[in-house]
């Protein structure tokens, strides 16, 4: 199987998903929190690239942690056929995160390509983790 027909079979899910999530911040009446304030504490401190990279990645493991504490309490909200549709779901929208992603991390090239890639990651899992918060009222931050 090539990878265009992969991608190809994954979209309607991924497209399921990601008309869910829209739909998700859509409905939220306040815009997305934004990053931790270590987050821009970090960034203001560094000018490197391995240190932009160091301080994003940071902040990606925040915001995962985020996300799995949400969904965490959207699957115990929700019956067992819901519980399996999400966690369809949740499958379908690493995979898009993350070939996303990696195509990103080499649209440019050079050291930028680093800071992209580890940018791509963490703005997708805070999004992801605003819609499940949007959805099933978890605790957040």
């Amino acid at each position: 199987m090539t990878l265009i027909h992969t991608l190809s079979l994954n979209a309607a899910g991924l497209l399921i998903c990601a008309g869910l999530s829209t739909t998700a911040i859509a409905a939220s009446p306040e815009p997305a929190s934004g990053y931790s304030t270590k987050y821009d504490s970090c960034m203001a401190a560094t000018s490197t690239t391995g240190g932009m990279v160091e301080c994003v990645a940071a902040e990606t493991k925040r915001q995962d942690e985020r996300l799995n504490a949400n969904y965490q309490l959207a699957l115990k909200s929700l019956d067992a056929q819901k519980r399996k549709a999400l966690q369809g779901v949740q499958r379908l929208w690493i995979q898009f995160r993350d070939a996303d992603c990696a195509l990103e991390s080499g649209l440019t090239g050079g050291t930028i390509d680093r800071i992209n890639a580890q940018t791509c990651l963490l703005q997708a899992t805070q999004v992801r983790a605003d819609a499940l918060a949007a959805r099933f009222q978890p605790q957040d931050q």
